[in-house]
């Protein structure tokens, strides 16, 4: 007799709260740096000619939209150096040179984004539970009866 009314006051709170929810989506867009690596000692004059700085790094800067912090999209990105938040556009060939490497490449972040990734793997996890969700919840049924001792 006490669960009836549990269940309806519960049932009450419920569509009171979803009434008055609001959905909040927090976007976030701008312009952001990755680090590739610090440039060497040996390489600092070359970096004073372009810069007048010498202590710099060599990075890759890049526009970006955000759902709740995570990167979504990523867009224009090229090689830079930088200090802090200014920043010099620089080639390929010439961030590679700058690092002592024979070649560079966009951060990952760049390139898989993990917002992007973790919207894939929901609308793939909502995807597979809308066409298989009755199944697995037959089979858990049927594994794990309802009313059973736990072994």
């Amino acid at each position: 007799m006490l669960a009836t009314p549990r269940a309806l006051l519960f049932a009450i709170l419920l569509t009171a709260g979803a009434a008055n929810a609001q959905i909040v989506v927090v976007r976030s867009a701008g312009q952001r740096i990755e680090p590739i690596g610090l440039v060497p000692v040996n390489q600092r004059d070359a970096v004073r000619t372009l810069t007048s700085m010498g202590a710099i790094q060599v990075g890759y800067v890049f526009d970006f939209t955000a759902l709740y912090t995570l990167d979504v999209w990523t867009s224009n990105g090229r090689y830079c150096l930088f200090m802090d938040r200014q920043y010099w556009v620089i080639t390929e060939q010439e961030a590679a040179l700058f690092l002592g490497v024979p070649k560079v490449g966009p951060p990952l972040t760049y390139r898989v984004p993990v917002g992007l990734v973790a919207l894939i793997v929901g609308g793939v996890l909502a995807g597979v539970l809308a066409t298989r969700g009755k199944n697995i919840a037959d089979y858990l049924e049927k594994k794990f009866p309802r009313g059973a001792p736990p072994d």
